[in-house]
């Protein structure tokens, strides 16, 4: 009866034009991956060297759409307010704030997404339709180290200023 009344249901979804997912289909079937360009140098956050453990560090280098170069906005909804995690492609582990640090100058790194405050981000509106992040733990953006635009760089989080090594696109 079950198998009845979900297939009359995908049915009526079709004919409405609605898109319906099986319930065995994975979650990353519907979940967009993008590259995050700095808007200073026009170069990609990317987790180092292609890592995937625990305390990659995390920096610029040149877009190559590689998938250590793709993340995921996976929203958190806190106190009436969206916040997100970035997630990456192939780890699935998300862009953190080394030790919990909020001083400025804290490196960022990838680790496992475990819901903490230094894993979290929200998302404001800059000029020139940038965006930046800022921590929930911290209140501070993510930023290239010093301005700098090498490959390599790390980022770090640091009062937000509204520099151009603190605002992206995507």
């Amino acid at each position: 009866m079950i198998k009845r009344i979900t297939a009359i249901a995908a049915l009526v979804a079709l004919l409405l034009g609605l898109a319906v997912a099986p319930a065995s289909a994975s979650a990353s079937a519907t979940m967009t991956f993008q590259q995050i360009y700095s808007s200073q140098s026009g170069k990609c956050i990317t987790v180092h060297g292609g890592g995937s453990t625990n305390g990659t560090d995390i920096d610029i280098y040149t877009c190559l759409n590689n998938w250590n170069q793709r993340w995921y906005f996976a929203p958190y909804h806190l106190n009436g307010l969206t916040y997100y995690y970035i997630e990456g492609e192939e780890s699935g582990k998300c862009v953190t704030v080394r030790g919990g640090s909020t001083s400025n100058q804290a490196r960022l790194e990838l680790w496992e997404c475990l819901e903490q405050g230094n894993q979290i981000w929200y998302i404001g509106y800059g000029p020139n339709q940038t965006q930046y992040f800022t921590g929930y733990d911290s209140g501070k953006a993510i930023t290239v180290y010093g301005g700098y635009t090498a490959n390599n760089t790390p980022l770090e989080i640091y009062d937000y200023l509204g520099q151009t090594n603190q605002r992206w696109f995507w």
